[in-house]
């Protein structure tokens, strides 16, 4: 946390994290969308299927960054969060508040999952296979919301928290066969 909490996240069921001492966040509305971004260290490699996994968990916020009374805006329905990609690193840092295939042709949708906003933490997985080889990679909102979700001039607006993401082939995430030898301690 490096001395600093998200002050909505004061009092919540949201803390401690769950790995580690600090997440990130977005937010989720009509006419502001905010990305997790990142240069990978090796390309996702065409027809090679991926899956990206971590924790989300989301609650409302006022316009100062605190909790709303409400903790979690209840009329929010469940929303695509999106993962997209690019082929090349300079696609980063973009510049504007809308979907990133909005914004430059250089970004795609690679995959998709259904989360309903809760104010727990919930593991979900992404699983996509790119069409093409990808360097760089943004997690967030998807390029419509659902018409449940307000704009940025609403009193309190839907902000969504990450935590422990993991990125690999799926191939990396399978079992794992374990042969017991020797005495049980």
């Amino acid at each position: 946390t490096c001395g600093y909490v998200f002050p909505a996240l004061t009092g919540t069921p949201l803390l401690p994290f769950p790995a580690g001492n600090g997440a990130a966040g977005t937010l989720f509305l009509q006419d502001w969308k905010e990305y997790l971004g990142t240069c990978l260290t090796s390309a996702m490699l065409a027809g090679t299927q991926y899956q990206i996994q971590f924790k989300v968990s989301s609650l409302s916020i006022d316009q100062l960054g605190n909790a709303c009374p409400s903790g979690i805006n209840n009329t929010l329905g469940p929303v695509n969060i999106t993962i997209f990609g690019a082929n090349n690193c300079s696609s980063l840092p973009i510049n504007g508040t809308d979907c990133p295939s909005s914004l430059s042709p250089a970004w795609s949708a690679l995959g998709v999952i259904s989360y309903t906003p809760s104010l727990s933490w919930s593991t979900v997985t992404i699983t996509f296979t790119p069409s093409s080889n990808i360097n760089t990679i943004m997690l967030g909102p998807p390029c419509v919301l659902p018409p449940s979700y307000p704009n940025g001039t609403s009193a309190c607006i839907p902000y969504f928290i990450f935590d422990d993401l993991t990125l690999n082939s799926s191939s990396a995430f399978g079992l794992v066969d374990i042969n017991p030898i020797g005495n049980y301690c």
